[in-house]
């Protein structure tokens, strides 16, 4: 049997096919970027957040103003209904419901990537302080 052909038959006996090893350094720095990075998204989530209130703010407005034009079509019996005049209406404020349609998408978009950081810190921290027990066992301090 050749040396490759044992370290094959062995492989599951090597410890790094399972964790790559990984000094403390390195896992407090990846603590830190965990770190920084939801602080960023955090930020990002506040920020499209307003953005998302701001363009609701205006969407609602122009449907308000737009109600209230002296073109917009007065519902009467036997003449134009609720159901077109809410249409004109909503063709009015089209440009700016977009707008507040994509500002929500981004919210929503922040919050699932401040989820997935959520669960990339979660696993760091698992791996750090697996990290940490192993160093600790080995008497490494770096």
């Amino acid at each position: 049997m050749t040396v490759t052909d044992q370290a094959d038959v062995m492989e599951w006996d090597d410890p790094t096919q399972y964790v790559d090893a990984l000094s403390l350094m390195e896992s407090q720095r990846q603590q830190r970027w965990a770190l920084r990075a939801m602080w960023d998204a955090k930020n990002r989530l506040a920020a499209v957040r307003d953005e998302e209130v701001t363009a609701e703010a205006v969407y609602q407005s122009a449907r308000r103003r737009a109600f209230f034009d002296p073109n917009c079509p007065v519902v009467v019996r036997g003449g134009v209904t609720t159901a077109e005049r809410d249409a004109w209406v909503d063709q009015q404020v089209e440009d700016v419901e977009t707008k507040w349609k994509l500002a929500k998408a981004a919210t929503q978009a922040a919050k699932d990537h401040m989820d997935t950081l959520r669960a990339q810190s979660v696993l760091i921290s698992a791996l750090a302080k697996t990290t940490q027990q192993i160093h600790a066992v080995a008497g490494v301090n770096r």
